[in-house]
């Protein structure tokens, strides 16, 4: 008996004298709509825990940091098995930049070297899926809207890339008709199956939209 009650206090000494592991996060913030390092730019590290599907539990700060001349950052936390996401939020960005393509959030409890991308614009590609061949008649009209908007009229159309579109961040819709009453019809009601609406992944990424023509 005597010596199980010291195996239990070897173990929960043992358990008790474990220290939770550093995990660390480095590489650079780049602009990417110049391709460049970005210095100087302020960032909180932080991780938050997960109370549910939707619903988002307690955030955790892990310090503030700023990227080198070269755009270099490396930052650390201690790991919590609670943790389910890891990420930087920013507080500098000049006016209408964004993080692209969730690039600043992290793998949970892992060390990782990773670039970050931030933008002010970003690149759509219009992608064409037709049933049958379009005619050298045919046209299609799409509307874009984001921070501006803009109507874009394709001709020769073709089977796959058609056009592409810079766009401001961080998120755009568009909808489209073959004729001008069906591009009407679609930018007044909406029409879901004529209609994208999501995030630009910002420079240097690309979104693309297929278009069942």
């Amino acid at each position: 008996m005597r010596k199980i009650i010291l195996i239990l206090i070897s173990i929960f000494l043992i358990v008790g004298c474990t220290k939770p592991k550093t995990y660390t996060i480095k590489g650079k913030i780049i602009n990417g709509d110049m391709n460049q390092p970005y210095a100087g730019v302020h960032f909180t590290l932080c991780s938050q825990t997960s109370s549910g599907i939707l619903a988002k539990g307690e955030l955790t700060t892990h310090g503030e940091y700023t990227t080198d001349k070269d755009g270099n950052f490396s930052c650390s936390y201690t790991g919590d098995n609670k943790n389910e996401y890891v990420f930087f939020t920013f507080g500098s960005l000049p006016y209408g930049y964004n993080v692209c393509m969730n690039s600043a959030s992290f793998k949970v409890n892992a060390n990782e070297d990773k670039n970050v991308y931030v933008a002010k614009y970003g690149w759509v590609r219009f992608f064409l899926h037709t049933t049958k061949p379009p005619t050298i008649n045919d046209t299609l009209h799409i509307w874009i809207a984001g921070i501006t908007g803009k109507r874009i009229d394709l001709t020769n159309l073709k089977e796959g890339l058609n056009d592409s579109v810079k766009m401001s961040m961080p998120e755009f819709l568009c909808v489209w008709g073959r004729t001008i009453a069906e591009y009407n019809e679609s930018l007044s009601r909406l029409d879901k199956n004529r209609l994208a609406n999501q995030k630009l992944k910002g420079n240097p990424f690309v979104t693309d939209i297929t278009i069942n023509y």
